[in-house]
């Protein structure tokens, strides 16, 4: 006895991803797909897997799909094949059966859906004749060239470290007086976040270490450290300050101050990859003006009811 080995097409495993359906037949889990591809492109459509019609000459007529948007006018009947094992395209024999069996029912349109394409002589006869010729097949990595498949997220935090400020007066006499203020309210190490220390102005006060870092962090420009790693990025900053308001340290007042801030920046860099949640599986061409994508989701989303309609 001579065993005959059957290929797996890659669309069965492809169909065995998203459902758990027993098919006898070869081809058949890429007409399902079809079908469930159609459901999700006309969703107010009924779209029915495996129909028999019969036709003018009271034959009847197995119709891989068929999708009806309400009345026999606007049925669709499509004939499904899947080459993909093959590699051979859709010829003039299929071509010519499928319209011959359309006409006899007497359908408005059809169509004939491979994954793998049409020879010259099958799209001549198809044009002549009103067959649609579409494909339905999987996507392959040139397909999703210029579409965004994960985003790159670069988050560059800078910030200053060994911050340094020195303060100096026009008139330095005024330095034992902001030195005799300090100790008055138990500052002798510089100056701490919680210190009463703050410049005031009219819009209100603003405490001497918040002042300097927001100065700090106007005078830091991402711009220039983008390109750079992470780490220790420059030593030794300076940025010269002369307040708008008079600083107080307590109650008393210091006019005339200028500050001389000296720090370094260091740069915190965290690079991480947000992949598509969505997995693309099946380009459509054929359908409309642009190439169509069917997501993983949307196959997943479909249910094979009872005689054969798809939800």
């Amino acid at each position: 006895m001579e065993w005959k080995t059957m290929m797996v097409s890659a669309y069965d495993y492809l169909f065995d991803k998203y459902h758990e359906i027993e098919v006898g037949r070869r081809g058949t889990k890429y007409e399902i797909l079809t079908a469930m591809v159609c459901k999700t492109l006309e969703k107010q459509s009924v779209v029915v897997h495996d129909v028999k019609l019969r036709g003018e000459s009271d034959v009847k007529h197995q119709i891989d799909v068929a999708v009806d948007k309400g009345d026999e006018v606007r049925r669709i009947l499509i004939e499904c094949k899947d080459f993909a094992s093959s590699g051979d395209k859709v010829g003039l024999g299929i071509v010519r059966d499928f319209e011959s069996a359309a006409r006899d029912i007497g359908a408005k349109e059809a169509w004939i859906i491979s994954n793998v394409g049409f020879t010259r002589d099958a799209k001549k006869f198809a044009a002549t004749k009103g067959i649609d010729l579409k494909i339905v097949r999987m996507v392959e990595d040139r397909d999703l060239e210029g579409r965004i498949q994960k985003i790159v997220l670069g988050i560059f935090a800078p910030f200053p470290t060994n911050v340094r400020v020195g303060l100096e007066f026009a008139d330095e006499s005024r330095r034992a007086a902001l030195e005799k203020a300090c100790n008055s309210i138990g500052v002798t190490d510089g100056f701490h976040r919680d210190d009463n220390v703050f410049f005031r102005s009219a819009s209100g006060d603003e405490a001497f270490n918040e002042y300097v870092s927001r100065k700090i962090g106007d005078d830091i420009s991402l711009e220039e450290l983008v390109d750079s790693p992470g780490g220790m990025v420059a030593e030794d900053c300076e940025l010269m300050l002369k307040p708008e308001s008079d600083l107080h340290v307590g109650e008393i007042p210091f006019s005339g101050l200028h500050l001389r801030v000296l720090y370094d920046r260091w740069l915190a860099v965290d690079v991480s990859e947000l992949q598509a949640e969505r997995i693309a599986e099946l380009i459509l061409e054929g359908f409309g003006s642009k190439e169509l994508l069917i997501f993983g989701d949307d196959i997943a989303a479909r249910r094979l009811r009872e005689a054969g309609r798809v939800d």
